[in-house]
């Protein structure tokens, strides 16, 4: 329902012109978007205003957790959404400035949980970058694997219930979905499940 949402993300953004959590929201449907459709024209949408949203977040409270967790948010669903479009080299640019800033957020706030969330994302796609464009991570010094991500996203996700960020649940399962349906066997698991269950 990304119409209605849209709607209701520009009356916030009216109503509150400097609200960073309404630019993530803005920045999850062009990447659910080009994520879903795979279409050009929902790509180009997504970095066009990337740019945009990352200068509003950036004009927000330093001192708060999402401060530096949703920049790193928006270069993990680029990298993401890179990896599909075959453009290894720049999702890799990408991957390196989520992991610096998770890497500073982690030591600011080490018991914010999302940062696991992260954290999972960017060893997954560190991991799903072909090997001859392993250099680029290997000169900033991280890495990662597939079962290294998904490790980190499915221990996020089981602990999500009794935490007060559990309403991003369902954006960790649509993660894990993907990649347990791309790279493992998902028959009984319990991702699955939540997706699909009332």
């Amino acid at each position: 329902q990304f119409n209605s949402a849209r709607e209701l993300i520009e009356k916030e953004k009216n109503k509150n012109p400097g609200n960073a959590i309404a630019e993530l929201l803005e920045n999850d449907i062009d990447f659910l978007s080009v994520f879903v459709s795979e279409e050009q024209l929902d790509y180009n949408r997504l970095f066009k205003n990337r740019d945009k949203h990352l200068t509003v977040i950036e004009k927000n409270d330093e001192l708060s957790p999402f401060y530096l967790y949703s920049q790193a948010d928006i270069y993990l669903q680029c990298a993401f959404v890179k990896v599909k479009f075959g453009e290894y080299v720049s999702c890799a640019l990408d991957l390196l400035k989520a992991n610096s800033l998770l890497k500073k957020n982690r030591k600011l706030f080490p018991k914010f949980i999302l940062n696991l969330k992260g954290l999972g994302m960017l060893h997954a796609m560190a991991g799903a970058v072909p090997s001859e464009y392993h250099w680029l991570s290997s000169i900033a010094g991280f890495g990662g694997t597939i079962e290294q991500g998904m490790g980190e996203l499915d221990s996020l996700f089981i602990t999500m219930d009794s935490a007060e960020y559990n309403f991003l649940k369902p954006e960790v399962a649509l993660m894990l979905f993907y990649l347990k349906t791309n790279f493992e066997n998902v028959s009984n698991n319990r991702i699955i499940t939540a997706l699909f269950s009332d």
